[in-house]
């Protein structure tokens, strides 16, 4: 996320590819003025926020440490869907555990559906309940270990959900993500 005040100073979260969609983003907007022979500068009320951007040290993707990320990120593989674009589910937690964002990417459109929720805890550790904010048809909860969440639904038990984790390594949960994807 990023905010600019009203003295045009910018502040960011460090989140992926934020470097490489603000250099994408001012590139864009440079061919844009040199294809139609426009000045955005002579706008009073235009804010060039890729060309402010870029004195900021925003790290490429390939140098965000997770010590500087906010949250911990979880990709699940990729599948296609009925039109044959590349998909893939991902769930970001934040560091503090008490939101996250579950959504599907789609690659070839560069294009994300998602939703933030609360994280909720249960009564086993690691395992959440992710509330949302709307009434979504299907309601989900999550069990966290270091490199996999496992998504499953809420009406399952925390001894259903605890026994399939460490029994049979989450096959049963509805979605399992991890921390690391070659697809992405």
């Amino acid at each position: 996320m990023l905010n600019i005040s009203t003295t045009n100073e910018i502040t960011y979260d460090n989140v992926p590819l934020l470097n490489d969609a603000m250099n994408s983003f001012y590139n864009l907007i440079n061919d844009f003025q040199e294809d139609f022979n426009i000045d955005y500068s002579s706008y009073d009320d235009f804010v060039n926020l890729p060309e402010l951007s870029q004195n900021l040290d925003i790290p490429s993707i390939d140098n965000v440490s997770e010590e500087t990320s906010t949250t911990i990120d979880y990709y699940g593989e990729e599948y296609y869907n009925a039109k044959g674009y590349t998909m893939m589910r991902f769930l970001r937690v934040s560091k503090d555990y008490t939101t996250v964002e579950f959504g599907t990417y789609c690659k070839e459109q560069n294009y994300s559906d998602s939703s933030t929720m609360t994280l909720e805890a249960r009564s086993i550790d690691n395992c959440y309940n992710m509330v949302p904010k709307n009434d979504p048809d299907v309601y989900y909860s999550v069990y966290l270990d270091d490199t996999v969440a496992y998504v499953y639904l809420q009406s399952d038990s925390d001894d259903y959900i605890q026994n399939d984790v460490i029994n049979n390594s989450g096959s049963d949960a509805h979605f399992t993500l991890k921390t690391t994807n070659e697809g992405f």
